[in-house]
Formats: C-alpha cells, structure tokens, sequence
C-alpha cells in the first residue's frame, strides 16, 4: 500500500504541474500577446522590442502542446527555458540590466528547480547571470545603448495589466497548493487505514497467488509491483529482482515492440490474450499464453494489470502438427488439379470442392455446397450412382471408373473418378477425384491427327527427311525425297547408321555436328558433303532436332541439296570477279551516294582510277569534291541538281586531280533514286577513266587531219595514174593491136599462098610467128582485162557463184566434149559484190583447173565452202600437176608463170587478176598445192553470201 501511496502521490504531482503550466502558459501568454498588441505604438515605431515578448508566447504555446504528448517535467523545461531567452532578450534590446523582465529571472529560476529540477535550476541560473554580465560589460564598453524609455502612461498601462494577471496568477496558485494540500492529507488519513487492512490480509493474498500459475501485477507505468514464485521460477529470477521491473526490462525491446498493443488494450479496459515463444533460462524455447486482466480502482479506473502466464508448449505442438495437417490436406485439397469433392455418401450432398471440381462442372463452390448431386443433375444416369454407392459401401474404395457426367451447361463429358470412404461427424462421406478424359480423348484423337499428318509431311515432304536414334545414329525411318536424293531405297538403310552407309564424305564433319546436337540439341543450316549411294559427292545443308516422338528421342535430319546453290554463288563470285576484272580492264569504277548522310562507297577500280586509298578517301561528298578539277565543280553540281529535277540518267565528262599532280578525264554516268515521299534517296553511277581514249582521240583528229592531206595527195597522184594506165591501155589496144593484125594476116597469106615454094622450116618459122602474134593479143587482152579489174567501177548485188561455176564448166566442155571431167559444185553459195568481177575471178579459177588437170587420166573439179578460224571461204580444187610450194608467193604478180607455155599455154595474168578483185571485194586469195596431187585456190569475200 506504501507503493499504492507512492504512486498516487506522484500521479497527483504530475497532474498539478500540468494544471500550473497550463494555467501559467496561458496567462503568461496572454499578457505577451496583450503587449505586442499595445507595444508597436508604446515603443514609438520600434518593432525590434517585440522579439522578447514573440519568444516568449512562442514558448508558451509550445509547451501548451506538448502537454497533450509528453510530461510535464518536458513542457515545463520548454517553459522556462523560453521565459529565460526572452527576459534576455529584453535586457539585451534595451540594453540595460536593470528592468524588470531581468529581475523576473528570479521567478524563472524558481520555476526551473520546481518543473524541471534542480540542475536545469542552476542552468537557467548561470545562463542568466552569464547573459546580464555580457549585457552590463557591452553597455560599459558602449557597444550597447539604453534604448529610450517608451510613455510613460502607456508603459503604465502594461505594467498595470502585467501585475494584474500576476496577481491572479499568484492566487490561482496558492489555492491549487491549498488543495493539492488539503488532498494529501485526506490521502494520508485513508492510506492509513488501507495500510491497516492490506496487512491484515497480506498474508492470504500471498497464499492464493503463490497457488494460481506464474503471475505478476503491472501498475499503471508498467512497472512490476508483485511476481509470485512460479513466475520467478519460469524467467529464472528472484521475486524481488523483477519488482519495479518496467515489462520492456522483462522482456527485452524486441519482444517489448511486439507485445506494447497487447498492453495498450489492456491500458483501455480490455481483457488481452495473447500466446508468445519464450526463451527459458535453460535455452529451451517455451509456447505461453498470456492473459493481461486489468486492475481497476473503486471508480471503474485502470490502474494497473494482472498478468497470468501459462506454459502451453504441449498444447501448441498438437495445435501445430494438427494445423500442419489441416493446411497440407486444404492445400492439397485446393490447389490439386485433379476435380476432389467431398459428398455424403447417404445422399450426395456436396460438402466441399476444389477450384478444380467448379471449372469441370461448371458450378461455382456456392452453388454446390448444401447441393446435392441428384439436385445438380451430375450423374447422367442415377442407377450407376447407387452402383458406386454400393461398391463404396462393400469396398470402402472405388478406383479408376470411367463415367459420364452432366455439367451445368447441360455437356456430357467422361471422367475417371476414384473415391475413398471417410467419417465426418460421425457420418459416412466419400472423398471423390474424379478426372477429366475429354481432354485426354480429344488429346488422343489430336495425337492420331498429328501423326497421320506427321506421316504425310514426312512422306511428300519435297526436302530429303531422316529419322535417326540420337545414341547410335541409327535410322529409323527416311521419306521418298531421301530415296530419291541418296539413291538408297529405305529397306536398305533402316536399321543401319550413316557412318555404316558411308554419309559423310567429312568425318570431321560428323563429329562438329555431333557436339552441336549434344550441346544444344538442334543444327541449322549445317553445310557438308554428303555422299549418295552413286559415290558421287555433293554438298547439303543438314538442319537437326532432337524430339520427343511417341515417348522416345529421336533426331529429325532435313537434308536440302544445295548444289545449284553452291554453283550460283560461284557463278556469282566469278561473276563479281570477272565484273571487277572487267572493270579493272574497261577502267570503270562504280560508287554509291547516299544523298541524306552524303557518303559514298566506292568500287576498288574507282580507288585506282583516283589513285587513292580507302585511307585517304574518307568516303564523304566533300572530300570527293576535293579531287575534281576546280574548273569542273559547276558543271558536277548541276548535273546533279538536274538529275534530281528530271528523275533521268545523267553523263558528262569532267576532269579529276591525282596525287602526283596529273589531270585526268573521267566520263561518269549516274541515276537517282527516290523514296516514296519523292525525296531523293540515293545516286548509284559509274566513273570510266577515258584519259587516254581522249588523248587518242585527239591523236586520232591529228592523224586524220595528215591522212585526209595524204589522201587528197594520193587521190591527185592515183587519177594522174588512171589516167596515164588510160592513155597506156589505149596505146596497146590500138597502136599494138595493129601492127600484131598485119603480122598474124600477112604470115597467115603467106602460109597459104607461099606454102610450096617454103620448106619445112620456112613453114615452121611462119607457124612460130603467127603463134607469137596470137600469144601477144591474148596477152595484151589479159592486160585489159587486168587494167579493167583495177579501174571498173563495182556494183554490189547478191551473186549465185555456184551457177556461175556450172555454166562455165558447161562451156569449156563444149569446147573440148573429148575432154571429160568429174565435178562436185556446191549448190546455193552466194555472195555479196560485182556479177562482172566475179564471173571474171570465177573464169580464171575454173579454167586453170581445166587446164592443168587435163592431163590426169581421171580429172575432178571441186567447188565449195568452208569454215576457217570463223571466216567463211571458198576454193576451187583440182587433181591436177600441183607444184612446190616454195614458189607460189610469185603466182599472183603479173606475167609470172611456173609452167612452161609449151607445157601449158597461159600469159601469167589469172591468179593477179583473182588477187586484184577479192581484195576490191575486201576479201584475200591464196592457194595451197603440192606436186602430183592438185592445186586449191582459196579466196574470201567482205560480204559471203549465205546458202
């Protein structure tokens, strides 16, 4: 009771010192607020004397609001302390120490060792006679001056009104210490007597709370006023060691922070109970309950708590191990995918059912409980219910049943239910799972699908397909494109691996595969030589997956042929290779210009038409315009900007710099495209270096100039010729002609007027003269002729030298019928050029074969063409004498013969005419023979006719 004391009388010192601060708060309060009000026009317009009064209603109102919160030895530490600073900082405003607010620090000292205690008593002391001194030694030194005194009948008034309150403050004090007096004793007198009582029956207190469980008593400041021996026992402490012990001394901070709302409740009136581990002194950890039972006084007050503890380790343990179990089984129960309910085996009522159970049949867990499964209409036919009733009932199991039932949409579907009998509440239930084989069916019919389509994709599939084991490499299977690729038939691979069947041309190749589909289980676009049953290596892409198939892993080979493959892309690569040398060769480079970012890209003939390197070209625009001639960057600007404007190819020539100085001539060709807004996009040309086409050019021009002068030279020197061969071939016609008339008739008279009185050898000189004669007209004849080939003017029509071949043959076997000879003319060759100048060169050609093929017993003429080094030619052959070789670079000059004219008569003029017309026709003439076995002349046309 002495401790019941105790704390009543402090709780009633707490209450008075709070009822003093708020009273004194907001007295002191207002007379602040009352003087700041009325100080401005006291103080003569001087705001500055109003920071002491500001402070100190500032710390007024906050020690007024932490009195809801804290103690009142807090608020009355900001009380004092603000009173302090703003009494200081009056006397140091007005700079003096002799006012009345530092006198008052008298009162605040007071006030300091009352509310807050003795040290903070003699630290508002020393602060205050600490600050008056500074004040006083500023005010000597004349670093402070008295401030004016305000009127005086206004300074009146505050005062006035200061002492006013003060005296009701002094009274309002004085009768809270009379009755806080008056209380006390009335306290003592009742302590009194309860002390009498509470001895009288310590004794049986001591012995009911010493029988009841481990229990201690809280006041109101939870502090332990009383433990009995179990409690002690329990937490390993005397009884006396755990008096005045505040419950966070008891428990610890981590366990305080978990049992203050438990307390809290309890503060309010509320029964608590609460169950905690605990450490036991030993180390063992123990389950209790705890039961917080507040305490009230005769008026219905809490004024503490009884706290009983009871050791339920046991009891926790079964609690945990059954919930464990529970929350295993509603785990199970809930989340399990299989359809469970829990139905009354008697009628089916529902009792519960998983999520599984409600998307199966469609019915929300709502809906079923408190159902039953003739109400739901689950079965589709009753009597198979009491059928599974019975077996539940013989049995007390019922396993894997397929049965159809009814969801609530009215769907029938088939299910595999198996049930077990269980007691609930004293009643026979069944546990039923039951799953759902709509799925599994139509999985299966799904699966029989796809494997009919496996099948048909494996077998058309138009890309060689092969199954293979992913162990042995053994196969399984292969699709008609693998037989039709590999030449195998599949009876012959089946069961047999690709190494045994000699696949791999690369056994290298194999083993890179091999650790791919290990490592990764897949190959694309593998490349390799695969060798079919023909032995002949070819190249396929092999793409590879390991599957699961029908339960078993296999792998699933794609083989494609990529031969044609292989072969365009080395045509490909000869043909950038042969475009590079054709480029290299043509001096033509390529470039693209991007005409947004302004870069190019260009060929590597283009560098070596520049004479750049890549590292000296850094690929823009600007820099290109850097190498061009000076003079030709207009002309290069506006082709491109009219390019754009037309959307047309574009050329021009311009002009480049190289590095060492030389000018060079380009000819660059260009094209641009555009995107779909019509913007230019990019500019994709050509560059051909034509320096030298232009220097030859130019040279060209020069040559030309000279020849046309060499020319009209010529031409002048030529007619002078022409004319003068005239005037010659005239001469001989008729000045020769003449005279060899008069010898040819006068011997011919002669001869047969004189013919008896000559001898023989007259007669023979005379046959000699006449032949002489008939020789030099055909001769001079040839020379016409000859000078005519030269001179005529030619007329090109399409000529049928085959029938001029044929008449000419006819002719000269009417001349000589006795002189029989073998002919193969080929029919239909034509050709180009002048019907009088061919039939001449076609005269000469046949006749020499007739002569000097007349003497073989079996003369042959031939007459054809044909194809030498892709020039079309034509020849006369015969079986004639032939002759060397050695001497027939002579046979086509005028007058040079190789046969006697005894031998065979001629002038020498034939093959120089034949010369002279196929090269009038732009063509040549040679001949080829050899001695005994005939002759071939040869001849080509500018324009050979066609068959």
């Amino acid at each position: 009771m002495e401790a019941d004391f105790g704390t009543a009388a402090s709780n009633e010192g707490e209450a008075f010192k709070k009822r003093f601060i708020r009273i004194a708060g907001l007295i002191i309060g207002a007379a602040c607020l009352i003087y700041l009000v009325a100080a401005p026009w006291a103080a003569g317009g001087r705001p500055i004397y109003l920071s002491a009064p500001s402070i100190i209603l500032l710390a007024c109102l906050a020690a007024l609001s932490l009195l809801r919160r804290v103690s009142a030895r807090t608020a009355g530490i900001v009380l004092v302390y603000g009173l302090c600073a703003g009494a200081l900082t009056a006397g140091a405003l007005h700079g003096t120490v002799q006012t009345a607010t530092i006198y008052s620090l008298v009162i605040v000292v007071g006030l300091a060792g009352w509310l807050a205690g003795p040290r903070h008593a003699v630290a508002v002391a020393a602060l205050s006679a600490v600050s008056a001194l500074g004040i006083a030694l500023a005010v000597e030194a004349g670093l402070l001056q008295p401030a004016p005194l305000p009127r005086p009948f206004v300074t009146w008034i505050a005062l006035a009104l200061i002492l006013t309150i003060a005296a009701i403050f002094s009274r309002i004090v004085s009768r809270a210490f009379q009755d806080q007096l008056a209380r006390v004793g009335g306290l003592t007198g009742v302590l009194q007597e309860q002390l009498r009582e509470s001895r009288a029956n310590e004794a049986q207190l001591r012995l009911i709370t010493e029988s009841m469980p481990a229990m201690l008593v809280h006041n109101r400041e939870h502090r332990c006023v009383y433990a009995n021996a179990r409690y002690a026992a329990f937490v390993g402490k005397t009884q006396k060691a755990l008096v005045g012990l505040h419950v966070r001394e008891q428990v610890g901070a981590a366990a305080y922070a978990e049992i203050a709302p438990y307390v809290d409740r309890a503060d309010s009136g509320e029964r608590v109970d609460y169950r905690r581990v605990v450490r036991r002194p030993d180390g063992t950890e123990s389950a209790i309950e705890v039961s917080l039972v507040p305490e009230r006084d005769d008026g219905g007050k809490v004024i503490g708590q009884f706290v009983l503890a009871r050791d339920i380790t046991p009891q926790v343990q079964s609690e945990k191990a059954l919930r464990l179990s529970e929350n295993k089984f509603s785990k199970v129960f809930r989340a399990n995918p299989l359809a469970i309910a829990i139905t009354r085996l008697s009628d089916g009522q529902f009792l519960d059912v998983n999520e599984a159970w409600c998307r199966l049949h469609g019915w929300t867990r709502e809906e079923a409980l408190g159902r039953t499964s003739v109400e739901l209409g689950t079965w589709t036919d009753p009597r198979q219910r009491e059928s599974w009733r019975h077996a539940m009932l013989e049995h007390g199991h019922t396993g894997n049943l397929e049965l159809r039932f009814r969801t609530k949409d009215g769907k029938s579907i088939d299910v595999l239910i198996s049930a077990e009998l269980i007691e609930l509440e004293g009643k026979m239930c069944a546990l039923v799972m039951a799953t759902d084989l709509t799925e599994r069916k139509q999985a299966e019919e799904a699966l029989r699908q796809s494997e009919a389509r496996f099948a048909t994709m494996f077998r058309s599939n138009p890309e060689a397909i092969m199954l293979t084991t992913p162990e042995q490499g053994r196969i399984l299977d292969v699709n008609d494109a693998f037989e039709r690729v590999s030449g195998w038939a599949r009876d012959e691979v089946v069961g047999r691996s690709s190494v045994e069947l000699g696949f791999w041309a690369e056994p290298r190749d194999r083993a890179r595969w091999l650790e791919t589909i290990r490592a990764q289980g897949f190959v694309r676009d593998f490349e390799s030589m695969f060798v079919p049953k023909s032995g002949q290596p070819h190249p396929v892409q092999l793409s590879s997956t390991v599957l699961d198939l029908a339960g078993e892993r296999v792998i699933l080979n794609f083989f494609l042929d990529i031969t044609e493959r292989k072969r365009a892309e080395e045509a490909l690569k000869a043909g950038q290779a042969r475009l590079a040398e054709a480029q290299r060769i043509g001096r033509l480079g390529s470039w693209d210009l991007d005409l947004r970012s302004r870069r190019m890209v260009w060929s590597d003939e283009l560098y070596r038409i520049y004479e750049r390197t890549p590292a000296e070209f850094d690929g823009s625009w600007d820099a290109l315009l850097t190498l061009i001639h000076p003079d030709d960057l207009p002309v290069i600007r506006k082709g491109f900007r009219e390019s754009a404007q037309t959307r047309a190819p574009y050329e021009l020539d311009h002009r480049i710099l190289t590095p060492s100085g030389r000018v060079k001539r380009l000819h660059i060709r260009w094209e641009v495209s555009f995107d779909e807004a019509g913007q230019p996009l990019r500019a994709l040309g050509t560059a051909q270096d034509i320096t030298e086409q232009v220097e030859a050019r130019a040279e060209i021009e020069r040559l030309n100039a000279d020849l046309e002068r060499r020319v009209q030279e010529r031409t002048a020197e030529l007619t002078a010729a022409n004319r003068e061969l005239e005037s010659f071939a005239y001469s001989i016609s008729h000045d020769l002609r003449a005279p060899l008339r008069g010898i040819d008739g006068f011997s011919k008279l002669l001869a047969d007027e004189y013919r008896e009185r000559l001898d023989a050898q007259g007669v023979d000189y005379l046959e000699r003269v006449r032949r002489a004669a008939q020789r030099m007209g055909h001769l001079i004849d040839d020379i016409l002729e000859l000078s005519r080939v030269t001179r005529q003017e030619m007329r090109r029509v399409r000529v049928d030298l085959s029938q001029i071949a044929a008449e000419l043959i006819e002719e000269l076997a009417r001349a000589a019928p006795a002189h029989r000879v073998e002919t193969h003319l080929a029919p239909g060759l034509t050709a180009l050029g002048d019907p009088q100048l061919l039939r001449v060169l076609m005269q000469n050609l046949v006749e020499n074969a007739w002569k000097y093929s007349a003497k073989e017993p079996a003369p042959r003429i031939e007459f054809g063409r044909e194809t030498v080094e892709d020039e079309s030619v034509f020849f006369v052959r015969d079986n004639g004498v032939g002759f060397d070789m050695q001497f027939a670079g002579r046979l086509f000059t005028p007058f040079q013969r190789l046969h006697r004219p005894e031998e065979f008569e001629g002038t020498g003029i034939g093959l120089a005419t034949v010369a002279r017309i196929a090269h009038r026709h732009g063509g040549r003439a040679w001949i080829e023979s050899e001695p005994g076995k005939g002759t071939t002349v040869r001849f080509t046309l500018c324009n050979p006719g066609v068959p």
